[in-house]
């Protein structure tokens, strides 16, 4: 039986909310991802890095977290897609899932997030192209505060969209090892 991660307390520390210890990157964690995280409303910032045997489907439910503006899931175990939810986390401004095993298209809910500034997605298996907002549907072409845009060492294919260049604050864009084309 696989163990479920679960936060039992928070604390304010610094004037922000952890979940647990205020260093929670590097614990060895096991296990998935428990959906009682959720009914920490209030949670501001979680970092999960570097916790390999961290595993399974980030739960759609993520995007009930309302008040989270650093969500940091570098280095686990992760797989599946990443969900349509995370476009949920309006107060989002920092959103790192790299090296991680996510799959399918990038979300083009992300394009929601309109105060993220920094997107990493780098060393995943995420395929499809890069997405746009068109009509009605959003794209990361919407995130006129990034800074930082990280994409590089997936699968993702198709031109480089050209909308890219109205994101007049991005300081790197990082694009390479993936099977895009164009300029």
């Amino acid at each position: 039986m696989e163990a479920q991660i679960m936060f039992p307390r928070v604390m304010v520390i610094s004037g922000k909310l952890y979940a647990g210890p205020k260093d929670t990157s590097r614990h060895g964690f096991d296990g998935s991802l428990s959906n009682d995280i959720l009914s920490l409303s209030e949670l501001q910032y979680l970092d999960l890095s570097n916790n390999k045997g961290l595993t399974g489907t980030l739960p759609s439910l993520i995007g009930n977290l309302n008040q989270l503006t650093t969500l940091i899931l570098i280095g686990c175990s992760f797989f599946g897609p990443i969900p349509d939810s995370i476009g949920s986390l309006q107060q989002l401004v920092f959103l790192a899932l790299n090296a991680n095993n996510f799959s399918g298209p990038i979300p083009p809910s992300i394009g929601n997030l309109s105060n993220l500034s920094w997107l990493d997605l780098t060393e995943n298996q995420l395929n499809g192209t890069i997405p746009v907002s068109s009509g009605s549907t959003t794209g990361l072409d919407m995130l006129v505060k990034a800074r930082h845009l990280c994409f590089n060492w997936n699968s993702l294919n198709g031109p480089v969209p050209s909308n890219l260049n109205n994101l007049t604050s991005v300081r790197e864009l990082y694009l390479s090892n993936n099977n895009l084309n164009g300029p």
